[in-house]
């Protein structure tokens, strides 16, 4: 069937996942593989990676930071490119899905993040490592935000379910 919404290398595609987690998701790669797994499930090809920190590895470490624009799946660019991406504001929300399906307005709209909107900083705890959903308050983001809150807004227990962002590299 071929690669869905592919952009040619236009554009890196970016969504927020239809499926929830607790915190114990198996660390970055357990996070990098449900992303994976969610992009191959709509055939979006390409490779991807969750928008999260562990207290070692961000995005700034992780990520290829290219200097295309990010597009979010179902339209709209995010931002211009990495820089763009990471100086604090997003220019529309991550609310859609793999499928480019807008997240529901009775959504809690939580993601989990443990980073600051530079893709840098690690704000606060990692459900030791994203391994275990008895650790205590993690930062999170809203996908309904655009301001730094779309990374950095509020912390949420590591027991929650909630979603993941996923970035193509």
């Amino acid at each position: 069937p071929g690669c869905g919404g592919a952009t040619g290398g236009m554009a890196k595609r970016v969504f927020v996942t239809s499926t929830k987690h607790n915190g114990a998701f198996g660390g970055l790669a357990g996070a990098d593989a449900e992303c994976q797994s969610r992009a191959d499930a709509v055939s979006l090809c390409g490779t991807w990676l969750a928008w999260l920190a562990d207290g070692v590895d961000t995005p700034a470490t992780r990520f290829t930071q290219p200097n295309e624009p990010y597009s979010l799946i179902g339209g709209g660019t995010i931002a211009q490119d990495y820089l763009d991406l990471t100086d604090g504001s997003i220019d529309v929300p991550i609310n859609r899905d793999e499928s480019g399906a807008e997240l529901p307005a009775t959504d809690d709209m939580i993601v989990w993040t443990a980073l600051g909107p530079d893709g840098a900083t690690t704000p606060g705890p990692s459900c030791l490592g994203w391994t275990d959903a008895s650790d205590d308050l993690v930062p999170t983001g809203r996908a309904d935000s655009t301001g730094s809150g779309w990374t950095l807004n509020g912390p949420s227990q590591c027991s929650l379910m909630h979603r993941l962002y996923c970035f193509e590299q």
